[in-house]
């Protein structure tokens, strides 16, 4: 990984503008569903 983190406490911060999205939710027919946003060609989960 060629991008620097910042820390603070415990906690590894990105900096801005690398955020992405992950969504989990229920379906109007109740499936649980999970989205996760492709950036860059990299998937980040933890």
């Amino acid at each position: 990984m060629t991008e620097s983190r910042k820390t603070s406490g415990d906690k590894n911060l990105l900096p801005e503008g690398t955020k992405g999205e992950f969504l989990v939710y229920r379906s109007d027919n109740g499936n649980v569903k999970l989205e996760v946003r492709l950036e860059q060609e990299t998937v980040w989960l933890t």
